[in-house]
């Protein structure tokens, strides 16, 4: 609880003892209000002749009207105060709605930063898949020149060997060939050594005289015969050493047509008749 105070004022050339719960200052300065107004007042026109009565009132009005005005001053300032504070409080709420946001800005961007790091991560991810991938394709790539180069030189060495099989395919069938006709005229000369013998025989029993010219004609036939089966034999030979199937043909029917034709030829030696 405060206590009084006291304090000696002079008001008007008297003095005064003042109390109360204010400060001596605070006293002090009431009493130099009071005497600044009674001094504005005695510079008002005729205060002079007012009597002590209204010269008193006059004061208490001036007084009052510095209240008035004082408070409806302070009024001013509080309204302004007040206004202000309103003010204050709509630019703290926006300053918290503003807070909040950037909290909800800052939030949003660490988000798109995590996504732009999870971006960069499967980009780098995808890139080194895709250098893989371009890896094995260049590996595949290689692998497949290689191939085409391997198949290449297999259908050349393929070419060569098939082309060397019927090379010797070729050169062996005029061989085979060759020995058929040799077979088949190496039975035309003992049947036509018999044909001459039979010959010979059945001359000698007709007559001597015609036996000599049966025998001539059945040695120039043998001779004839023998002169053709070597030339035959030459022929069939020399085919061999041409590697084409027309050749081999041409061997085979002239040794066809020179069996036939030593076949045909001791059926006319056997053929001669008796002259009586």
């Amino acid at each position: 609880m405060k206590t009084k105070t006291d304090a000696e004022v002079i008001i008007e050339g008297k003095r005064y003892k003042l109390s109360g719960y204010e400060s001596e200052e605070y006293l002090q300065k009431v009493a130099s209000y009071i005497n600044g107004k009674c001094a504005e007042v005695r510079n008002i026109e005729g205060f002079k002749f007012f009597d002590i009565e209204k010269k008193t009132v006059l004061t208490f009005i001036n007084m009052a009207d510095d209240y008035f005005k004082l408070k409806d001053k302070a009024a001013d300032i509080t309204g302004e105060r007040d206004s202000q504070n309103s003010e204050l409080f709509n630019i703290k709420q926006d300053v918290i709605e503003l807070k909040k946001q950037i909290d909800k800005l800052e939030k949003e961007n660490e988000k798109l930063k995590k996504e732009v790091s999870d971006g960069e991560k499967k980009a780098i991810k995808i890139e080194t898949e895709n250098n893989g991938l371009k890896n094995r394709l260049e590996e595949a790539q290689k692998n497949l020149l290689r191939m085409d180069e391997e198949i290449k030189i297999y259908k050349q060495q393929s070419q060569v060997r098939a082309a060397q099989q019927q090379a010797a395919q070729t050169q062996a069938r005029p061989a085979q060939a060759s020995q058929p006709a040799q077979t088949q005229a190496r039975p035309a000369q003992p049947a036509t050594q018999a044909a001459t013998a039979q010959s010979t025989t059945q001359a000698q029993s007709t007559t001597q005289t015609q036996a000599k010219p049966a025998q001539a004609a059945t040695q120039a036939s043998t001779a004839q015969s023998t002169t053709q089966a070597q030339s035959t034999t030459q022929t069939q030979a020399r085919p061999a050493q041409q590697p084409t199937q027309a050749a081999t043909a041409q061997s085979t029917t002239q040794a066809q047509s020179t069996t036939q034709a030593q076949q045909q030829k001791p059926a006319q030696t056997t053929g001669f008749t008796i002259v009586k």
